[in-house]
């Protein structure tokens, strides 16, 4: 089962069922990485160092695919920019630990 990340939100957004205080992001599959692509991409300047170019359309697909809980436009629709950057941040994480970077913290396998 795909491991999933819980979110904590600095403001409740309003779900179907109520308040939402955390938004639950699921590991991307091989199948969504497949067809939507790399949701960043590293270059490097000419003084050899490196940074990142964030493919801002694939990103916001990967959220609705990968955003588990609330319902995804729902939530990028209330959440503040702050959360909405840390959700984004917990997205990227599952590709740095994939690479065999930092885990992504909060990953907890889902059984």
């Amino acid at each position: 089962m795909a491991r999933q990340t819980r979110v904590p939100l600095s403001e409740p957004i309003e779900g179907h069922g109520g308040k939402v205080t955390a938004v639950v992001v699921r590991e991307p599959t091989a199948a969504d990485y497949f067809a939507l692509g790399e949701p960043q991409v590293l270059a490097r300047n000419p003084d050899g160092t490196v940074y990142s170019i964030e493919n801002d359309a694939a990103i916001d697909a990967y959220m609705e695919r990968c955003i588990v809980e609330p319902d995804p436009l729902l939530a990028k629709k209330q959440m503040g920019l702050a959360d909405g950057i840390a959700v984004k941040a917990a997205l990227l994480g599952f590709f740095l630990a994939a690479r065999g970077g930092a885990p992504a913290d909060k990953t907890a396998t889902n059984g």
